[in-house]
């Protein structure tokens, strides 16, 4: 086995056999690989899962995976997240929970201001060269 899948292996394991306030605690580090976060995202704790999709560096499946979670609150974390694509925020705008749906239409339209914003900033410096 190659030390990539060893190290999934071991993730999996201290998923399955981890008091879950410590997985929330793993899930939360900015330095956790990837990897890891694939692995926490299949956690049975809500909670593991809701700190997961709160995550600005969750892999883009593992994003669609949990934008269908069974449990409203991770999807409703899911649409709060900025990092989150647009493509995956506008499936959630439709979402069955409206709060989820209206979280997700929210952060697609704060990610327009602050695109926006920027686009008018870098004009205003070009302007002023």
């Amino acid at each position: 086995m190659n030390t990539q899948s060893t190290t999934i292996v071991n993730i999996a394991q201290l998923v399955e056999t981890t008091n879950f306030s410590k997985l929330v605690q793993m899930a939360e580090r900015p330095s956790i690989s990837q990897q890891a976060l694939v692995a926490l995202a299949m956690s049975d704790s809500i909670e593991v899962r809701q700190a997961v999709a709160d995550h600005p560096n969750v892999p883009y499946m593992t994003l669609v995976h949990l934008a269908q979670d069974t449990s409203d609150d991770v999807r409703f974390h899911i649409a709060g997240n900025h990092n989150v694509p647009d493509k995956i925020l506008a499936r959630l705008v439709d979402d069955g929970n409206p709060f989820v749906s209206w979280r997700a239409q929210k952060t697609i339209e704060r990610k327009r201001a602050i695109e926006s914003d920027i686009v008018a900033l870098k004009e205003e410096s070009v302007q002023a060269s």
